[in-house]
């Protein structure tokens, strides 16, 4: 167990994140994104699970190709959740959010899917909602 800012991140198997991730959102199985994780075998060393706070959301990076992907453009090139406008309305709300990312040696978790979700809750956030009860980020930490 590791205390992240007032989260307690708990190891846990890295089939106990494929699940989790699987189980978050059927989509995710139909267009293999679980292809992600699976080539992310390559550089976690371990994973850990933590409960998805305010400050943790406002912190995570989105995963982007390039200095001009859309990504790029909606987070003015800083690839933070927090610098992303908020969705449209009717853009997806979930009652429990599971977000899975990678931490790297400068301690900053990037989103390995997930984005949409984590901009929604974040704006979400700070509009004055919590964040959903039992929501969690898995984070696998690079060599």
């Amino acid at each position: 167990m590791v205390l992240m800012g007032t989260a307690i991140e708990v190891a846990v198997s890295r089939q106990e994140v494929r699940s989790a991730w699987a189980q978050s959102d059927q989509e995710k199985i139909e267009t293999n994104t679980l292809g992600i994780l699976d080539a992310c075998s390559l550089v976690v060393t371990d994973w850990w699970r933590l409960p998805l706070t305010a400050e943790i959301l406002a912190n995570l990076r989105v995963i982007g190709g390039g200095p001009d992907d859309q990504w790029a453009r909606l987070s003015r090139g800083t690839f933070r959740v927090s610098s992303c406008p908020a969705p449209a309305s009717g853009a997806m709300r979930s009652s429990k959010i599971t977000l899975v990312g990678v931490r790297d040696d400068r301690r900053q978790t990037v989103l390995i899917d997930g984005n949409k979700h984590a901009v929604a809750v974040f704006h979400d956030v700070q509009a004055g909602a919590p964040v959903p009860e039992n929501s969690l980020l898995y984070v696998g930490h690079a060599r």
